[in-house]
């Protein structure tokens, strides 16, 4: 297998729970080939395999964006008690934007890239002493955030038409109701995806005014520009479908999941859907989760999907072609809020979130969810991303 040289032109590259300050996010690299300011890529390929490096490259710089988003949400703890516990907003920005941060990562789906961020790659052109030798692929700023702004607008103007529609609906048909508001929630995952986008490309970004943004768009009415906030739709969904009563069961949770995201995706074409895990706050499985994965199943196969299900052993693996991803991630309460586990489909060839639901745990359900290594993985992590902050080499700047 040809191996390829990839020199990365973002600085600051670590891995996802690294500590962050804002003199460390990295700046926008001002190439010799551009007028303008770029993110950019240079790849080779050894044998002159240049569609292989144009590859690699496009691979590299999306995972380079998706890491500037994660550290973006995750940019500082503070130290109580010797124990690395980020504050309140941090852990709301965690929660939140848990769905739009698994939706950007070019390794959920086997190494391929989102395709929203796809449509904004170019390969430039390089000089004619490195044409026969590298690949460039590039990101122009301004252009790129002026796309997300105005994907942001378009799926605001989205939310509100569903939402007059399910506020009419509630007098004479709360069943109606439920399912419009319901068909908000991958849309609200798509805005703040869409948000945090436009920040991760940005050079130099006051982290205080980016984590208002983020925090308005998630949990607020992105500028007024919302006739509701994501956390008062959920509440609606919560009485409209559960009557106020918080899930206590793995069969109870799977069944309202599978509602929700049969709701969402209606009229799509079945086809083959990978349940990816529940994960504890993106770190380490939760208990149940084989007996919630496995019920699961048993209800999206009764909807008419299949369901990827990996083979025992290496020999019998076969190439299945993958409609929609699953994911899930269960969060404490913060503050006054209850406990409560997201499930998100994304749309393996477009990149859109085109599922989500979002469920209100009990309590003792809850505990019962946690892992019971979750502490340990969690600094095992932190420590592994201290480390690679002071060994991550110095990187090539063309």
């Amino acid at each position: 297998m040809r191996q390829f040289l990839v020199y990365l032109l973002i600085l600051g590259v670590v891995t996802l729970t690294a500590p962050l300050t804002q003199a460390e996010l990295p700046g926008v690299i001002t190439a010799d080939y551009a007028g303008t300011n770029f993110f950019s890529i240079k790849a080779q390929a050894e044998g002159g395999d240049l569609d292989a490096a144009l590859n690699t490259a496009k691979l590299e710089l999306a995972q380079n964006i998706f890491k500037n988003a994660s550290r973006l949400l995750n940019p500082e703890h503070k130290p109580q008690k010797n124990k690395w516990e980020p504050a309140e907003q941090h852990r709301i920005l965690e929660a939140e934007y848990s769905a739009a941060r698994y939706n950007l990562n070019p390794g959920r789906i086997g190494g391929s890239v989102n395709a929203h961020l796809m449509q904004h790659f170019q390969e430039a052109m390089p000089s004619s002493q490195t044409s026969n030798s590298y690949r460039f692929v590039n990101i122009e700023q301004q252009k790129f955030m002026k796309a997300y702004v105005e994907r942001e607008k378009a799926l605001q103007q989205q939310i509100n038409t569903l939402l007059a529609r399910a506020k009419q609906a509630e007098a004479m048909n709360q069943q109606q109701a439920l399912d419009t508001y319901l068909q908000t929630l991958p849309i609200y995952e798509q805005l703040k995806e869409a948000v945090l986008l436009q920040h991760a490309v940005q050079e130099n970004p006051d982290v205080a005014a980016v984590h208002a943004k983020l925090l308005d768009t998630a949990t607020g009415t992105n500028g007024g520009a919302l006739q509701m906030a994501l956390p008062e739709v959920s509440q609606r969904v919560h009485q409209l479908q559960n009557q106020g009563r918080l899930v206590n069961t793995v069969d109870t949770l799977a069944k309202r999941i599978a509602y929700q995201l049969s709701i969402q995706t209606k009229g799509m074409q079945k086809g083959t859907i990978k349940i990816d895990g529940f994960r504890f706050r993106g770190v380490s499985a939760i208990q149940h989760s084989s007996a919630l994965q496995q019920r699961l199943t048993q209800l999206l196969e009764q909807d008419g999907w299949s369901v990827f299900k990996p083979p025992p052993t290496r020999a019998l693996r076969r190439i299945e072609k993958v409609s929609l991803t699953i994911s899930g991630d269960v969060h404490e309460p913060i503050g006054k809020s209850e406990s409560v586990i997201r499930t998100t489909i994304s749309d393996s060839a477009s990149g859109d979130i085109v599922g989500n639901a979002r469920l209100m745990l009990d309590s003792n359900f809850a505990s019962t969810l946690k892992p019971a290594n979750h502490e340990t993985t969690q600094k095992r992590q932190r420590a592994h991303a201290k480390v690679t902050m002071k060994t991550v080499p110095q990187q090539e700047v063309i």
